[in-house]
């Protein structure tokens, strides 16, 4: 598909972004996140940071640090998916939703060393 359609046309960053989902189902973290990575960098060229697309690479980014117990990382990454978000989609969007639900976990994990959750506006 790279070679018909290029390498930063959405349909491929679909491809990578899904191939990098396969690679985490089956354990393989280390090309996970190369391939992760690898659609993050062409989404945000081709549909820029905001976009919803993007965004969900970052918030599997994010899960994929949290399974690797990287909290850091992985706050940093849930904590901007939400932004992003919020701000792309709305506070009641289900994708909202789950974004803000990927930080709980990890402020349960790390004894609430982060601050809380910026959802106040989310509306279930």
């Amino acid at each position: 598909m790279e070679k018909i359609l290029g390498k930063h046309h959405p349909g491929t960053l679909v491809n990578v972004h899904n191939l990098a989902g396969l690679f985490k189902s089956r354990g393989e973290d280390g090309k996970a996140l190369e391939w992760y990575q690898r659609a993050l960098n062409g989404r945000e060229k081709a549909l820029g940071k905001h976009h919803p697309d993007t965004l969900t690479t970052v918030h599997s980014l994010a899960g994929l640090f949290e399974r690797q117990g990287e909290y850091d990382k992985a706050f940093e990454w849930h904590q901007r998916a939400l932004d992003g978000r919020q701000n792309a989609l709305g506070t009641r969007l289900a994708r909202t939703i789950s974004s803000a639900d990927g930080l709980a976990p990890i402020r349960a994990l790390t004894f609430s060393r982060y601050p809380p959750i910026g959802v106040s506006s989310l509306s279930y």
